[in-house]
């Protein structure tokens, strides 16, 4: 006789981290330097109530944004590795591990030094 079995896994996975930013190309500004360009600033400059004014000119400045220099999800990078050392250091390090190794390899303490 003969069974039949069904296992349900999870996928585990690490998803790589997303990063959502805008792309100022040279294209892109000058798109958005002719949006804004021309745009109707006398309304903003009738309005007497501070908030509406600033409201009104940061949803001109949100839409040339949104329109010219769009959000866009790109992985995000990860940072090179920094070396802290230079050639010197990097010299004495393989000297020291040569003759580390040599003492290893014999036990002499001349080795040691």
């Amino acid at each position: 006789t003969a069974q039949i079995i069904a296992i349900i896994t999870q996928n585990i996975s690490n998803p790589k981290p997303k990063e959502k930013r805008r792309v100022f190309s040279e294209c892109s500004v000058l798109q958005l330097k002719l949006l804004l360009r021309n745009e109707d600033w006398g309304e903003i400059q009738t309005i007497n109530d501070v908030d509406t004014a600033y409201n009104t000119f940061h949803g001109i400045i949100q839409y040339a944004l949104d329109v010219a220099c769009p959000y866009i999800k790109t992985n995000k990078k990860s940072k090179p590795l920094k070396y802290f050392w230079d050639e010197e250091c990097e010299l004495l390090r393989k000297t020291f591990l040569q003759a580390n190794e040599q003492y290893l390899c014999s036990g002499l303490i001349e080795d040691k030094a």
